[in-house]
């Protein structure tokens, strides 16, 4: 959804803020982002969103969009920061390499599970 929202022609700025703030609010375990690790791949982009590619003809809008766009920055990087803590990522170590590392290992260790006993799994960890 904040892909979706965050669209390079018509972005929907505002609806981008209020899922990141929903993303940061849920309260998120390790086993969630090892399943679904495009989660912590869509911060990572999203910590580098520039605005649409199309600039605005009215000065002031073309403000509010970079404004908008730093916004979607900062709360993006504040929700992959809470993400990051949730791991002990080794100080000498990545967490991109170190996460990626975890979710191979995951994938591994879980790819004879059926999609209900993966679902399962997480329902007895929560």
């Amino acid at each position: 959804a904040i892909r979706s929202a965050l669209h390079h022609d018509e972005p929907d700025m505002a609806r981008s803020l209020i899922l990141i703030s929903e993303l940061h609010s849920l309260a998120i375990q390790p086993l969630m982002l090892k399943k679904n690790p495009e989660i912590v791949m869509t911060l990572r982009k999203v910590r580098k969103y520039i605005g649409p590619k199309t600039q605005e003809s009215d000065p002031k809008l073309h403000e509010k969009r970079l404004e908008d766009s730093l916004k979607i920055r900062l709360a993006a990087d504040t929700a992959l920061k809470k993400i990051q803590s949730l791991f002990n990522t080794p100080p000498d170590v990545s967490f991109s390499k170190y996460f990626q590392k975890m979710v191979d290992e995951f994938h591994v260790a879980t790819k004879d599970y059926e999609k209900e006993e993966l679902f399962q799994l997480e329902k007895l960890l929560l």
